[in-house]
């Protein structure tokens, strides 16, 4: 029995956290070096010195990946050891006093009158790491029948074969409802965070362990990559948020603009809500044109604001925006760009300061008030100031009046 005590010992020190030497659960891996440890120790440390912990190698983490591997062989360990000593309690003495021939025995009881009053323990194994187990058995029930229940196709499969959440998470859902939760993947970008507000989501990240969400957090760029799913920025009570170039670019992309409390609050309940009660209404300088979600809208529908509309830009863009900024925007948002000054129209008048599709529309920095007689070529065309274009995507509307 004695070597069977022994062998126990071992396995339990090979499956121990590098770090606080206790049994591992939630086990996570650092991507950019290899090395694994329990949850709790390598948050901190990454969270906080942006290292890892073992090497001191820089990593970041939302590239900390699940080991549940480590995490299945401490439960069975648990097990193990617990099926082991119950089977020697059958064969030991009937006398409520415990056989002194069993080195096994005797290192429990050593543990046990060690342990604290109210806090039960088998083996070395705490209340908290056994409640582990059974849920992550639990999980493996769900996940079982989730593979039963639904014929998976091959984006199924893939969905099924990323790593799968910490099974501490596991809620009383339907298998359908949890299928379709751990293959949400939420893609992030932001723009227009204050301060504040950044350092929450910053500190809200860190809280991503143990979550049933699967976040790629994008790196901050110019602008709205096309594979970004949702764009979180600050808003006030009216759920308006600062104008800037990426909320213009998201909003003709149709992705979701939310204020930066959906983030938080959804990594402290442990899963997505609903993004429509953060949904940001329009920005400060337009007020509530409920762009973002008309963005939304249009692009389900295929539909594109500028569809249709050629467009040139004339001038000098000396001030933000810059003309390739302006073009990246149009086009986003459907506009062909002329390269060249576009040919004489013939015939027609154009409308009473209504947008004519069929018309080319030159764009100007600003308007002159008086044009000169080089510039008279463009009273045959619809010509506005960078303000109305910008003023048209952020109210995702054509409705403006042409000056």
């Amino acid at each position: 029995m004695s070597r069977i005590a022994n062998a126990f010992e071992r396995m339990q020190s090979s499956l121990a956290c590098p770090i606080c030497h206790k049994t591992l659960t939630n086990t996570r891996i650092v991507s950019e070096c290899g090395h694994f440890s329990c949850q709790d120790c390598v948050l901190y440390e990454i969270g906080e010195k942006g290292r890892c912990p073992q090497c001191q190698l820089p990593a970041i983490v939302k590239n900390l990946q699940p080991y549940h591997t480590l995490d299945i062989l401490s439960v069975c360990l648990q097990k193990l050891r617990s099926s082991t000593y119950d089977s020697y309690m059958k064969v030991a003495s009937c006398s409520f006093e415990d056989d002194e021939s069993l080195p096994f025995l005797e290192a429990y009881r050593k543990r046990r009158r060690t342990t604290p009053a109210g806090q039960y323990v088998l083996g070395s194994y705490s209340y908290e790491e056994i409640e582990y187990a059974e849920v992550a058995t639990q999980a493996q029930k769900i996940e079982a029948g989730i593979n039963n229940e639904v014929q998976a196709s091959q984006e199924d499969q893939e969905v099924v074969s990323k790593p799968e959440q910490p099974a501490s998470t596991v809620r009383n859902e339907s298998l359908l409802d949890r299928k379709n939760q751990l293959g949400k993947v939420v893609k992030l970008d932001h723009t227009g965070l204050v301060v504040k507000d950044e350092e929450e989501v910053n500190a809200a990240l860190l809280k991503i362990g143990g979550t049933d969400i699967i976040i790629e957090v994008y790196k901050d760029t110019e602008w709205i990559d096309d594979e970004v799913t949702h764009v979180i920025t600050s808003m006030d009570d009216q759920h308006l948020c600062k104008r800037t170039q990426k909320y213009l670019n998201a909003i003709v992309k149709g992705k979701w603009v939310l204020g930066h409390q959906w983030l938080v609050k959804s990594m402290i309940a442990g899963q997505w809500l609903d993004e429509r009660e953060y949904e940001v209404s329009g920005d400060l300088t337009t007020g509530n044109s409920l762009a973002p979600r008309k963005g939304r809208q249009m692009k389900a529908s295929n539909l594109e604001l500028f569809h249709g509309l050629r467009i040139y830009f004339h001038g000098e863009f000396q001030s933000f925006p810059s003309r390739n900024d302006l073009m990246i925007l149009v086009r986003s948002a459907g506009a062909r760009i002329l390269q060249r000054r576009p040919k004489d129209v013939e015939g027609g008048q154009l409308g009473n300061g209504k947008l004519d599709i069929d018309r080319p529309l030159v764009v100007m920095q600003e308007i002159p008030t008086k044009w000169k007689k080089s510039q008279s070529w463009l009273m045959q065309y619809q010509v506005v100031s960078t303000s109305w274009i910008l003023n048209a995507i952020s109210r995702l509307s054509l409705e403006q009046p042409i000056p």
